[in-house]
């Protein structure tokens, strides 16, 4: 089978069973519950909201908060809000009041939480003596440093009246059931870490977060805050979980991996999975080391989780993925040259990134021109464009050489060897 063929199919097996609507349909079908009230916060929570239609009274609450930039519901049932992600913003403090003012209005009847991913930003409520813009830069902080989600969440649930539990506390201890459903985008799958855990215990402390943000450019109110809860004069975040809450994991990337392993094995690899963590640039370097030393033909060796960028000096536009692309077709080239240009990303984080590798180009080939970026910078290498491709969009070298395609938090390898599939060593 065209390697190209294979990394569509794979894609659609990964997307597929990660499927918000489909997992908390199936989930709340086989539970045969009724809720009174249902909220949905993340990046997932119109499909997931969805997927929870059959599952609510006629008379249900609904409230719905997601980040700006992902699509709504169409359901005038549901009150929706908006806020910013990944750095939140005034509607994110607007909807984080909205949330807290529902849950303390909602009648005693049991409630669904669907969370996802993209939570912490699009929902925000700033714990006192702090403003949006504290926890603003607190955050664009974080999201420079490097850190792993869990040491970032930790920070922000200290700084927040409904992270680490705090939205739990918002309901009064009023309500008879909590049943929380979660999407994860957080490697360990953690229910403290998903969406800064609004409806999880936190087993993070203040003095922890204050260790996180040492050395960090956080404003003085954030650290002064942080330095007395760890003093003690501040209540702890929720340490324990309470008797009426249930969480349930949905998926997460580990349900994606192990759908493309089996797509892959379908269609006659022998295949190898693990995980995908650090900082995206080395994350690149292992996994181009990892696929040349597979043994044999035929074998996929599929990848799933999270890398880190750290940003130096200038940045420019992009993300992890494409940090990790580059970086790959880079290693993959052999970096012959270099220019000084960051590349159009395919796809946008929204926010800042340093410019995550440079044209593997010869000097003088495939210039757009006096020093411009180039317009097809692959252009002299034979390697194949350096930035991800969406499944739908390949693109085939002229001669040997490695062709990628990227998909979020998920990478694999391909080694065809000698068999009749196309030249193409690696596909990520």
């Amino acid at each position: 089978m065209d390697l190209h063929e294979l990394a569509r199919r794979m894609t659609a097996a990964a997307l597929a069973a990660v499927d918000p609507e489909r997992l908390a349909r199936e989930e709340l079908a086989r539970r045969r519950e009724r809720f009174g009230a249902a909220v949905a916060l993340g990046k997932a929570a119109a499909p997931l909201a969805r997927g929870a239609r059959e599952a609510l009274e006629p008379a249900a609450r609904r409230l719905l908060i997601r980040p700006h930039n992902t699509p709504g519901l169409l359901d005038p049932g549901w009150e929706q809000k908006t806020g910013g992600h990944p750095l939140p913003d005034r509607q994110s403090v607007a909807a984080g009041e909205r949330l807290k003012t529902w849950l303390a209005e909602i009648p005693p009847r049991p409630l669904l939480a669907l969370i996802s991913g993209g939570a912490s930003a699009c929902v925000e409520a700033p714990a006192p003596g702090l403003t949006l813009e504290d926890l603003a830069a607190t955050q664009r902080a974080l999201l420079a440093s490097g850190l792993p989600i869990q040491k970032v969440n930790a920070v922000r649930k200290h700084l927040s009246r409904l992270k680490g539990g705090g939205a739990m506390g918002a309901t009064g201890g009023r309500l008879p059931r909590v049943l929380v459903l979660l999407l994860s985008d957080v490697p360990g799958d953690d229910p403290a870490a998903i969406a800064s855990g609004p409806f999880a215990a936190d087993p993070t402390t203040f003095a922890e977060a204050l260790a996180v943000v040492e050395g960090l450019p956080v404003p003085d109110a954030v650290r002064s805050h942080l330095a007395a809860g760890a003093r003690g004069e501040l209540p702890e975040t929720v340490k324990r979980d309470p008797l009426e809450v249930e969480t349930v994991l949905l998926g997460s990337v580990k349900t994606a991996v192990a759908a493309a392993v089996a797509e892959a094995r379908r269609q006659g690899f022998h295949t190898g999975d693990g995980e995908l963590e650090g900082e995206a640039a080395q994350a690149a370097r292992d996994l181009v080391a990892r696929g040349r030393a597979l043994a044999g033909s035929g074998i996929a060796l599929v990848l799933g989780g999270e890398t880190t960028v750290t940003l130096r000096g200038e940045t420019g536009r992009g993300g992890r993925n494409q940090e990790l692309a580059l970086a790959a077709a880079r290693e993959l080239a052999g970096a012959r040259g270099s220019w000084s240009s960051p590349w159009p990303p395919t796809a946008r984080m929204g926010r800042p990134v340093r410019p995550a590798a440079r044209s593997t180009a010869p000097p003088g080939k495939g210039s757009g021109g006096r020093g411009s970026t180039p317009r097809r910078p692959w252009r002299g290498t034979t390697r194949g464009p350096p930035w991800p491709l969406c499944p739908a969009r390949s693109w085939r070298p002229a001669r040997r050489g490695p062709t990628w395609a990227i998909w979020p938090c998920l990478r694999a390898a391909w080694h065809p060897g000698r068999s009749n599939r196309p030249s193409s060593r690696f596909a990520s």
